[in-house]
């Protein structure tokens, strides 16, 4: 009797030394799956696995039906992955009724022996590009298909836009807006560690240990790279553009700190080559895209505002190049092409662009790339013979409107912008679950005598812990950052704020013993710190909710402590 298998292509063990990233996981936009109960049986199958991985890297087989309607429905959920699947005749009409409708699946191959039977029923169903009896046809097939769709995938950018009117609202779409922001200034600002290019590539070859044309790809990596070819590898088709961009698309924080220092080269390259190319400035660009009609509603009722690209933005100095990328028959009922009209004050600080002819792995190509993260103002929206063309100003990054929102998050998140602040904006933002592992991913990176970083990351753990009711593992967090926190001098401010996290998750828990000792601690603490203010002690009392003989005590210690001042 056979047993049911799942059968992964490649290994799943934890990448490098870190276990935060399920290996199991495609690291890539596209996974191909293939559903037949005789698809190890076959003699050719081997090869065709290798010319399958060549198209999609990430190749899934499945024998039994339950399992892979199982994958495919967690997969839709988790809206990480665009699925590819291919099905034998045997499954066809039974898996295609269930699966039709969801949105991740975006392609479907019929492979079978019987090509007009599985015909008849097949042209029903939009998704079924093809019908097929050979390993050659649906190879030959799924290739053209795939082109289509990564050019369409490279077409399509996320977009944040700004609203000014909200521009405090960290829990509207500003923040949103601005964690990309955030995080490129975390990445900068980290000091170079030992190993990290090679973390990244252990993770690389696991995601593709059955891809031979990557591997090759990743040796000469490992054999050659240096920061200053950085560019060079960004344009280069290969498996560190599109993990890097499907990173920046779902917003993995693990995989954007494996390409940290990647990030970071690509940074020095484009303000290095920004210099050299200030002579003769760039004034105007275009970009020709795919979005969404509601991203393109949102972005007409959005004159004005501010939007930032949540990637690297390629761009043209021609505007029949730019067009040309796109078809003008890739638009669809969800998706319309529209041209990005970009202007450019050459006299502004911004982030880093540059024309990257000269570093790019197509030299032919007169290509203006703009940094991750770079905002433009909205100036015009507008129709010209059946083509939307949006156009664009490119901003300073001292826009006021900016700095503001700076420093309101500053005011939520901590006196500066640090490694651990990132951590406290996801959770300002609501993006608990991100929260929680960026700090758990920072306290991996970071020195043992990195006090002070380690500190606010278990605090902010704490805080995490707290929110979910889990009292006891946010009191081991905070206790741990007090411990941190006491081995800096003059650390009175932070340290309270411990005492006080403590007191709330005591609280919590109905002790409202500890509570009150740990209120009495923070007040202490503050009391020694120089810019102590009795409104900074009220804040922290406010944060008691049932223990009302405690507000009073702390009440009346306030107002003695005021006065005493």
């Amino acid at each position: 009797m056979r047993t049911n298998t799942v059968e992964y292509t490649r290994a799943e063990t934890p990448y490098f030394k870190l276990n935060l990233q399920d290996m199991s996981k495609n690291c890539e936009t596209f996974t191909l799956v293939w559903l037949d109960t005789n698809v190890k049986k076959e003699r050719d199958n081997n090869d065709m696995q290798k010319k399958l991985r060549a198209i999609i890297s990430f190749l899934i087989i499945f024998e039994d039906f339950d399992q892979c309607q199982t994958y495919i429905n967690k997969h839709d959920k988790s809206k990480e992955n665009k699925l590819v699947l291919i099905v034998s005749g045997t499954y066809g009409l039974q898996i295609i009724e269930y699966v039709h409708a969801l949105q991740s699946v975006k392609a479907i191959y019929v492979y079978c022996m019987d090509k007009i039977k599985h015909e008849q029923w097949a042209q029903k169903y939009e998704k079924i590009k093809a019908v097929v009896t050979t390993s050659s046809e649906l190879i030959e097939r799924i290739r053209d298909d795939q082109v289509v769709r990564e050019q369409i995938e490279v077409s399509t950018m996320p977009i944040a836009i700004f609203n000014e009117k909200t521009h405090t609202n960290v829990d509207s779409e500003n923040g949103n807006f601005m964690w990309l922001q955030l995080l490129i200034e975390v990445l900068l600002r980290m000091d170079q560690k030992e190993n990290e290019q090679e973390e990244l590539l252990q993770i690389c070859e696991k995601t593709h240990a059955d891809d031979q044309d990557q591997l090759q790809n990743i040796d000469e990596f490992r054999k050659f790279y240096s920061s200053n070819t950085a560019l060079r590898w960004y344009t280069r088709q290969s498996c560190f553009y599109r993990m890097l961009n499907q990173a920046l698309r779902i917003k993995d924080i693990d995989m954007l700190f494996a390409f940290r220092f990647f990030i970071k080269d690509l940074h020095t390259n484009l303000t290095e080559m920004h210099k050299e190319q200030s002579q003769s400035p760039i004034t105007q660009v275009y970009r020709c895209q795919l979005i969404s009609n509601d991203e393109l509603d949102k972005i007409r009722s959005s004159l004005n505002q501010y939007v930032s690209m949540n990637s690297f933005l390629s761009t043209s100095f021609n505007q029949q190049s730019a067009l040309s990328f796109v078809s003008s028959t890739a638009s669809t009922d969800q998706l319309r092409r529209v041209l990005f009209e970009i202007n450019i004050d050459p006299t502004i600080n911004t982030k880093p662009y540059a024309d990257i002819s000269k570093k790019s792995y197509f030299k032919n190509e007169r290509e203006v790339l703009f940094f991750l993260g770079s905002i433009f103002q909205i100036i015009d929206v507008r129709d010209d013979n059946g083509q939307v063309i949006i156009v664009l100003n490119l901003c300073s990054e001292q826009n006021h409107k900016f700095k503001e929102l700076f420093e309101h998050l500053k005011s939520k998140i901590g006196e500066k912008t640090d490694l651990a602040s990132f951590g406290s904006l996801l959770f300002q933002i609501s993006d608990y679950e991100r929260s929680e592992k960026y700090y758990n991913r920072l306290l991996m990176t970071l020195e043992h005598n990195e006090y002070s970083s380690r500190a606010s990351c278990y605090q902010g753990l704490g805080v995490i812990a707290k929110r979910q009711g889990l009292y006891d593992i946010a009191i081991k967090h905070n206790e741990e950052s007090l411990r941190l926190n006491l081995l800096l001098p003059n650390n009175y401010k932070n340290t309270a704020a411990n005492y006080q996290s403590l007191a709330v998750a005591y609280e919590g828990k109905e002790d409202y013993v500890n509570a009150l000792k740990h209120f009495n601690n923070a007040v202490d603490m503050l009391t020694l710190f120089n810019n102590y203010m009795a409104l900074d002690v009220y804040c922290i009392f406010s944060k008691l909710s049932k223990c009302v003989i405690c507000k009073l005590i702390f009440t009346q210690k306030i107002l003695v402590k005021t006065i005493q001042t």
